[in-house]
């Protein structure tokens, strides 16, 4: 049990209140409820010198603990009651319209952000949304988007980590994460990533990295053979950057024109004599020309690292084996009944003359 307050600390804290000492008085009446919990008077005092909506209801709870019978307390506590309540209301409104804002805020810094990203503005869009996520840590849409204009695969992994920590549920977010931290682990495919984007600086650092860390010696060889390349590149005219999707679909129209070409041909210079089958042909000249050409080109399209991963990840080369193999398959089997429609023709014509 408590030792009793000295005499006289209840009328010295009541003396402290009338002058406005208010911290003084609430520490010495403190000590008093300490001592002596059943004193009615402490309490109410301490009521008075509490700062909170909750300590105030509590000291009253104790006066009336004391003394259940106190109408003016019991209407004094009532009151304090409804006032406590509107006040939290008035804080959840402004929390409220603070949260407004800051969402409102945050939309249209994505907005921007998005805007200048569609306009090619990469920088001006990086710029925008870290501004944002130094403001609100926790939009994973601004995250997101960062994970693919930071040029950094770190800063690109950390991006991804604060989407994943903000929703563990994003399945594409965690899937790019494996990649990169794949590339991080595989200096020599970063290198050439980095190269094909035109990101020469960047490139350079990753080729070195392999040269000296990586354990094959064919990888430190290839490396060191890109690297020189890369540093004299660097001191000649700048190699303009072909966009991925241009490089695929140039590539992918080579065998549809060949198959045009010898189309056209067959039919005796009139596409519209050409058989229908040979026709319907040219839709498997384009899917073959297109999985030829994401399965065999280096670096890797976009579009293959998104669906399959990384070069070097696990999965991945099997996937480059399959997909090119289809597609090899196709092309050939298009060609093969090309061939066996040629040779029908051949023998009809030559059936045709007197034996």
């Amino acid at each position: 049990m408590d030792a009793a307050p000295p005499p006289g600390l209840l009328s010295q804290a009541i003396h402290y209140v009338q002058l406005g000492q208010v911290a003084r008085a609430r520490s010495l009446l403190l000590r008093v409820v300490q001592a002596e919990p059943d004193n009615e008077l402490a309490w109410l005092w301490l009521a008075e010198t509490e700062s909170t909506f909750e300590d105030r209801l509590h000291a009253l709870e104790q006066a009336l603990r004391v003394n259940p019978a106190n109408a003016p307390v019991q209407r004094r506590y009532a009151q304090l009651q409804v006032e406590w309540q509107a006040h939290q209301r008035q804080v959840q409104a402004e929390t409220e319209a603070a949260q407004a804002r800051r969402a409102a805020e945050v939309e249209t810094r994505l907005a921007q952000a998005r805007a200048a990203l569609r306009a090619g503005r990469r920088d001006e869009a990086r710029e925008t949304l870290l501004a944002l996520v130094a403001v609100d840590e926790r939009c994973e849409a601004a995250w997101w988007l960062l994970s693919e204009l930071v040029p950094d695969v770190r800063d690109q992994i950390t991006a991804l980590e604060n989407v994943l920590t903000l929703n563990p549920q994003h399945a594409e977010a965690r899937r790019r994460l494996e990649d990169r931290q794949h590339l991080a682990n595989n200096p020599l495919e970063l290198g050439k990533l980095l190269e094909a984007r035109g990101q020469l600086d960047q490139a350079i650092e990753a080729y070195l990295r392999a040269s000296v860390h990586a354990e094959a010696p064919l990888v430190r060889a290839e490396a060191a053979r890109r690297l020189e390349a890369a540093q004299h590149q660097r001191h000649t005219k700048p190699i303009r950057v072909i966009a991925p999707n241009l490089t695929l679909a140039r590539l992918t129209a080579g065998p549809v024109v060949l198959y045009a070409l010898i189309l056209f041909l067959q039919s005796g210079l009139n596409p519209l004599r050409a058989p229908p089958l040979l026709a319907l042909g040219s839709l498997g000249v384009i899917l073959s020309g297109f999985m030829l050409t994401l399965a065999g080109t280096e670096p890797r399209h976009p579009g293959w690292i998104r669906w399959f991963g990384a070069p070097g990840a696990p999965g991945e080369r099997l996937a480059r084996v399959v997909v090119w193999s289809a597609g090899a398959a196709v092309l050939a089997l298009v060609y093969l009944y090309f061939v066996l429609s040629a040779l029908e023709r051949l023998l009809g014509l030559w059936a045709q003359f007197p034996s």
